[in-house]
């Protein structure tokens, strides 16, 4: 018989439980690193933002982060990072209990779309990545728009006005 996953909100005490599936995705985190972030969410007395969880059996095989936000384009839009699943022998029913938890949330905090972001380590296990997204896309989800990220500490915050851009000419028609 599969095994069941149930969508749960990640509790204080489980916190520590979660580490190897965020440290499967994210390489050089460490514990304190990730019992920072998760214990600030946790935490907090908010019902738009959180961490979901697919569990089995109170194993944790999965997660993703999420917030409910304003957007200009959306009305208001549930945000998911962190979104990973870690299972090895039903990583589909670990991933459809996060992609249904996803839907649910949406739904409960009156989102009308909900923006996805993936680690970016998918990169490396294409294989993987595949599988993952054919899931989200058999959800409905589409590729939207791109993220892009700056590290402050290696850039800084004023390089951007020391870099000298190049003005793209338009063609007339």
């Amino acid at each position: 018989m599969p095994e069941r996953f149930e969508a749960r909100l990640l509790s204080a005490n489980q916190v520590d439980q979660a580490f190897p599936v965020v440290q499967s995705a994210i390489a050089g985190i460490t514990m304190e690193d990730w019992r920072r972030f998760a214990g600030t969410i946790v935490s907090a007395e908010r019902c738009a933002s959180g961490i979901m969880t697919a569990q089995s059996r109170n194993y944790i095989h999965g997660l993703f982060r999420y917030e409910a936000c304003p957007s200009l384009r959306h009305g208001k839009q549930l945000m998911v990072d962190t979104f990973i699943v870690l299972d090895l022998f039903n990583p589909s029913g670990a991933a459809a209990a996060l992609l249904g938890a996803m839907d649910d949330l949406a739904d409960d905090l009156g989102c009308e779309a909900i923006h996805t972001t993936v680690p970016n380590s998918l990169r490396q296990a294409s294989d993987y990545r595949r599988w993952l997204l054919g899931h989200f896309q058999e959800c409905g989800h589409h590729e939207d728009s791109v993220t892009l990220c700056k590290h402050i500490s290696e850039w800084g915050v004023s390089r951007a006005a020391s870099v000298e851009i190049p003005i793209l000419e338009r063609s007339h028609v």
